[in-house]
């Protein structure tokens, strides 16, 4: 059974899936196997004007990606970064705004697509291949 669709909370009930981009299959995996594909890990950040918030986390030299999730941050930093939060936490405080809470979290699909899409090359025009296909 073929299943399209946009909403990552469905892929991740999928034995296998695949991101797309410009009409065509890039990466092919389980839903386990995108998230361990993502370099670095997540921090979540629970701050009193995400809005503001977002350009500040931006600028950080270890933030690879910044994603709003409810009414929060989901961060995607380089490596092991041990002054991470701290980082955060110092330059959000450092701009008035209230820091609610700073936590380690799991990647999941939205992360992953966000993180893998713009890093993944098409394939050739005549390659009708993917790239990273586990079997």
């Amino acid at each position: 059974v073929f299943v399209a669709t946009p909403y990552m909370d469905e892929a991740e009930r999928c034995d296998e899936i695949a991101f797309m981009t410009q009409g065509r299959i890039i990466l092919r995996d389980t839903p386990a196997g995108m998230k361990r594909r993502v370099p670095g890990r997540v921090i979540e950040v629970d701050v009193s004007d995400y809005r503001a918030a977002m350009p500040i986390v931006r600028s950080l030299p270890f933030a690879t990606s910044v994603e709003v999730s409810g009414e929060h941050l989901r961060v995607l930093v380089t490596g092991e970064c041990e002054t991470c939060e701290a980082e955060i936490r110092s330059a959000l405080e450092g701009a008035g705004l209230t820091l609610r809470k700073i936590r380690k979290a799991a990647t999941d699909l939205e992360m992953a697509f966000a993180a893998l899409i713009p890093t993944a090359t098409l394939p050739d025009r005549d390659d009708a291949g993917t790239l990273a296909v586990a079997e």
